[in-house]
């Protein structure tokens, strides 16, 4: 079952290391393994949905291996958090050899594409094994993932993050039965953060916590912030505050300096994970106008904090976020609608449905709803 791939990411000889235990010593640790199969170890959306994984079957325990099987510059407080899980991390393309000497309980592929590719092969090494796809959305190709999911597929299960994902997989030819959804959660063993809620009114900000990447349309941030200047005086605008990084940074700021908002819009690079939760904790509102997503986990957790949110209608959104948090893409005057939202939730108005969302994550979208799922859905 081949897949199409960029050859010149994956992994050189030279990028391999060696088994952090050696094959003869395998058999002195009894634990049942759970494997992880990755492209990189780049702390995005999908990829700490590998991570929660691993934390779970960790505590269970089971010995944790990470296959990271392309090559990639990526800042290493951000592998550090897969390095601090796992018992073993093999940087190699040949994902069936590793699978085929550990013999893992479970296996679950994430994203990468030669594991995808050597489904069968790694069936095939370890028949025992309980091969899993974790599904994030629908992609193009060299990332059309559900070729490798349809007729006769050597996966046992696909877990999806959306009941629109599942449907969508299922029109694509993959077998209803095979297909289970597992929608993820935000910040684990966080409910009560209404009386934790540090926010101020000068200054004020609106988080954008994102990628710099084309899929989130940042540069779309400043028409945003143009359109709410109109509205609000300057002694009431609020920062928009952009918490990531990306190929788009010096893009973002051309448009914020041609629209005469750069006053407004500030950068906050590099921010660790753990770090998170004071920017949720005093913004006064979130912003993301993507032009796809699965569930981004921000929303998850940004609803956990109970901040207000101005997102895109893409993708399976609707599944977690209240209707009138939501613009539909490239709806009319966009930008303008973005900022009436923002204006009412900077102004109080959408304090009644920031609590029923709050109450909405802790009852359906927590951790311990995801881990009794995953216990029956995986194992």
């Amino acid at each position: 079952m081949s897949r199409r791939s960029d050859r010149s990411k994956r992994l050189s000889p030279s990028c391999r290391i060696k088994d952090s235990i050696p094959p003869s010593l395998y058999f002195l640790d009894s634990r049942p393994v759970f494997c992880l199969a990755v492209p990189w170890m780049a702390l995005g959306g999908a990829d700490r949905c590998g991570v929660d994984l691993m934390s779970y079957y960790k505590d269970r325990g089971f010995r944790i291996v990470v296959v990271a099987t392309r090559k990639i510059r990526v800042d290493c407080r951000r592998e550090s958090a897969f390095y601090s899980i796992a018992d073993e991390v093999h940087l190699t393309e040949d994902v069936a050899s590793v699978v085929g000497k550990l013999q893992p309980a479970y296996i679950v592929v994430n994203n990468s594409h030669e594991a995808y590719e050597q489904a069968e092969a790694i069936k095939k090494a370890a028949p025992d094994t309980k091969l899993i796809s974790l599904f994030h959305m629908i992609l193009n190709a060299p990332w059309d993932f559900e070729k490798s999911l349809q007729k006769e597929t050597p996966f046992d299960l696909v877990l999806t993050v959306s009941d629109k994902l599942k449907r969508e997989l299922i029109q694509k030819g993959v077998e209803e039965s095979l297909i289970k959804t597992l929608h993820w959660f935000g910040f684990p063993q966080l409910e009560n953060t209404w009386s934790l809620r540090k926010t101020e009114r000068d200054p004020r900000y609106v988080l954008c916590p994102f990628r710099f990447h084309f899929q989130k349309r940042p540069t779309f941030v400043c028409d945003i912030a143009a359109e709410l200047c109109r509205i609000l005086t300057a002694a009431h605008m609020p920062i928009f505050l952009l918490v990531g990084d990306g190929e788009l940074y010096s893009k973002i700021k051309e448009r914020a300096k041609e629209l005469k908002v750069s006053h407004w819009i500030q950068f906050e690079r590099g921010v660790d994970y753990e770090q998170m939760q004071k920017y949720y904790k005093q913004a006064s509102a979130l912003v993301c106008p993507s032009v796809d997503e699965g569930i981004p986990l921000t929303y998850f957790e940004a609803m956990q904090w109970s901040v207000p949110m101005a997102v895109s209608n893409v993708g399976a959104v609707s599944e977690l976020v209240p209707p009138s948090y939501m613009i539909d893409f490239e709806t009319k005057d966009e930008a303008k609608e973005y900022a009436k939202l923002l204006c009412s939730h900077l102004t109080g108005q959408s304090r009644a449905e920031i609590r029923t969302a709050r109450k909405s994550i802790n009852k359906k979208f927590s951790k311990s709803v995801w881990a009794e799922k995953v216990k029956r859905l995986i194992g």
